[in-house]
This record gives structure tokens, C-alpha cells and sequence, in this order.
């Protein structure tokens, strides 16, 4: 449907030609839609690093979580849930609180975390970073 934002249907063709696009848009929707059914299933997601979104309920915990998975997400899928686990395991039950309250204390707690070439350093600066954004945001 984007192309027809950019060209409007009345100019790309005769009615019969809009007829037929129309039943084409159709059965992709409906062929999208079976697609969709058929593997939105939480048991499906493992081992893609959103796996980690579903441990937790709070959306601004899932955010946060949400933003790391697609950090870490290079290397062997092994390494990234291991990394992610020890991550989050040291972040807590709630990421969102984690980032907010993010300081000296929460940054030595990162200090050796290593995921391949990224360290506990660089993760904490994202997270400083991260946690002003959120501060400007809610201001």
C-alpha cells in the first residue's frame, strides 16, 4: 500500500487494473495474516535474542531490554544468550529501574562484562547515555 502514498491509485491504472491489484493486496494480507498465526507463537522465538523481552511484563522494562538484545545481537547465538543472561542478571528484576538509577554503583556492577569486543565499560556508557534521554524525556 506505501506505493500507493507516493502514486495515487487513479493514476497507476484503469479500473479493471485497480480491481485486480486490489485482489492481489488482498491475498498478500491474507497470505501475511496465515504467516503471522502460524509462527507468533512464544515457543517459536528462542534463540533470537527477543526471547529476553517475554521474562519480563513492565513495556519500560521490555524497552530496555528490547535496545541491549539488539546490541549484543552479533556473534555465535550461543555466546549472545549467555551474555545476555549475565547481563541482565546483573541489571536485576527491572532493567527500566536499573537504567534510572543508573550511577557509580550500577556501573561497578558492569565493570567486568564482556559480549566479544564490548565491555562492561561500553554498556554502562550506553546506559548513562540512555538514562539522560530518559530524564530529558520525562521532564
Amino acid at each position: 500500500m506505501w506505493l500507493t502514498r507516493i502514486y495515487p491509485l487513479s493514476s497507476l491504472c484503469s479500473l479493471r487494473q485497480k480491481s485486480s491489484y486490489m485482489e492481489q493486496m488482498q491475498q498478500v494480507k491474507e497470505l501475511l495474516e496465515r504467516l503471522y498465526a502460524k509462527y507468533n507463537r512464544p515457543e517459536l522465538i528462542p534463540p533470537d535474542p527477543l526471547q529476553f523481552l517475554f521474562k519480563f511484563s513492565n513495556p519500560a522494562d521490555r524497552e530496555v531490554v528490547g535496545l541491549l538484545s539488539a546490541e549484543l545481537a552479533y556473534g555465535k547465538v550461543e555466546q549472545i544468550e549467555k551474555s545476555l543472561n549475565d547481563l541482565f542478571g546483573r541489571m536485576g528484576a527491572g532493567p527500566y529501574a536499573f537504567v534510572r538509577e543508573f550511577g557509580e554503583a550500577e556501573r561497578e556492577r558492569l565493570k567486568d562484562f564482556k559480549h566479544r569486543f564490548t565491555s562492561g565499560r561500553d554498556i554502562s556508557d550506553l546506559l548513562e547515555v540512555l538514562r539522560d534521554v530518559l530524564e530529558e524525556k520525562a521532564a
